[in-house]
Order: structure tokens, then sequence, then C-alpha cells
């Protein structure tokens, strides 16, 4: 713009238009996107844990820590190579937010919001859902006593009452309980 006459104005000018154009259309672009039915109502731009899941293959787990886990007393520093997993949050005193570092020590009640690999589906286990009859082999049973037969399985899950149980050897199974069970494909 040196030497050249009205170079100075000129850039003034583009200058100009070009903050007023960028006003201008940012500030229609709300109005317009609403206009044009662009704005998601139920969308959020934070994310949750639950939004990794079926993208990124990651899942999220819960896990409570009780009385004489191996787990209490200790850092996440010295767990942290036992398992495949990460733990992304604790939950203490029932809804403290922790954020966790290596030296975080896990406490009796803590509840852990840890990060593990998504499993991917295998041709030979298969996962199926059943429910329990009155006279079935699995109605008034504890889980340990079940005879396995010839094809072995594992009750991974049960839904009762609404509510979703991860039972161990000693959780009772009762007529009407749903229950998730894994099986090797023979």
């Amino acid at each position: 713009m040196a030497g050249v006459p009205g170079g100075h104005d000129l850039f003034d000018l583009v200058f100009v238009i070009a903050v007023a154009s960028i006003v201008v259309q940012g500030s229609l672009l709300p109005a317009v996107a609403k206009k044009l039915d662009m704005i998601d109502a139920a969308g959020d731009v934070r994310r949750t844990f639950n939004d990794y899941r079926d993208e990124d293959g990651m899942s999220f787990v819960k896990l409570k820590v009780g009385a004489g886990h191996p787990f209490a007393g200790r850092s996440l520093a010295d767990i942290g190579s036992a398992t495949d997993m990460l733990v992304a949050l604790v939950l203490r005193d029932g809804a403290h937010p922790v954020l966790p570092n290596g030296d975080t020590v896990i406490e009796e009640g803590d509840l852990l919001v840890m990060a593990a690999p998504t499993f991917e589906e295998r041709a030979e286990v298969t996962l199926r859902e059943v429910t329990v009859t009155p006279h079935g082999r699995l109605a008034g049973q504890r889980l340990r006593d079940v005879p396995q037969g010839k094809h072995p399985f594992i009750v991974v899950m049960l839904k009762r009452d609404g509510q979703t149980i991860i039972p161990d050897g000693n959780t009772l199974i009762y007529a009407g309980d749903e229950a998730v069970i894994a099986t090797l494909a023979s």
C-alpha cells in the first residue's frame, strides 16, 4: 500500500467489511440454525462415560471396594499392573468424587469407575437370556450348587424385579429371574 494512492482507505474498507461480515453472520447463525432445525435440543456437548462405549471400544465398569478387598489400602500405582483397567474416578463416602493418580490410596467403601477394553464377540462363546421356571434346574438353588452337565456354563447376570445382579457362588436363584448365561460352543 506504500505509494499507492488511497491504499490505506482500501485496507480500512476491507477490514471493516470483514469485521461486519463476521458480526452479521455470527449473530445470525443461531437463528438460522434454529429455523433450519439443525439444533438437537436433547444433545449435550459435554461427553459422559457412556458416550465412549460404542465408538471407541472402551467400556466403563464400577467396582465397590468392600471389607477385605485386595485393593483396599493400596495405591493405584501398586495395583495398576495387576489389571488391564484404568481407574478413571473414585467415589468416596458415597458420592465425593476423587480424580485419581498413582498416589491415590483406595479405601474400603470406595466405588471405582474403571475403563477397560470392550469385549469383542467370539464365535466360541455365546450369551443367552433365559427366564428361570419354577421347576427348572436353576430355580431355588445357590449358583455354586447348580449341576453343570456336559455343557459348562456360567450365569453372568441376573435380572430380578427391575434390579440387575452380578451373581457369585452364594447367590440364590429364584423362579422368574432372568438369567444371562455364557456357554462355550460345542
